[in-house]
């Protein structure tokens, strides 16, 4: 199975939160699952922590790192993942999630997250 993980689950995981659920825990140690994340993460990251929303020691490029080493892959932006947001119904706001949730649709990927507003699209989902 593929996930494709939302910004929040990512850092959850990475600071081993504990708020993170023992079902999604599961399922990162499966060895039948596959786990990645979008640039757009790591873009929205980079951003909070520079606007000191976000305290990350190492800031983007540890997180970088720490998923490379945990064997997350990172998902480039692809074009029709953009194509895909024009058609999205405006359940959610934020341009990040927009893009893990066109993303997902595309790729028919599993996304893993805690956000009630991924409810209301049409993906595959795994609840924390």
């Amino acid at each position: 199975m593929r996930y494709l993980l939302d910004t929040q689950i990512l850092l959850w995981i990475l600071s081993d939160d504990e708020r993170l659920s023992n079902h999604l825990r599961k399922l990162l140690i499966s060895e039948e699952s596959k786990h990645y994340i979008s640039v757009a993460s790591l873009w929205e990251i980079g951003i909070k922590v520079s606007l000191g929303k976000l305290v990350l020691k190492g800031g983007v490029r540890q997180v970088m790192k720490q998923a490379k080493e945990m064997g997350v892959e990172v998902m480039s932006i692809e074009a029709n993942y953009i194509k895909k947001i024009e058609e999205l119904e405006f359940h959610h706001g934020d341009p990040f999630d927009r893009m893990i949730i066109a993303t997902a649709m595309e790729e028919k990927m599993t996304v893993m997250s805690s956000d009630r507003h991924f409810d209301r699209y049409e993906i595959q989902l795994e609840k924390n």
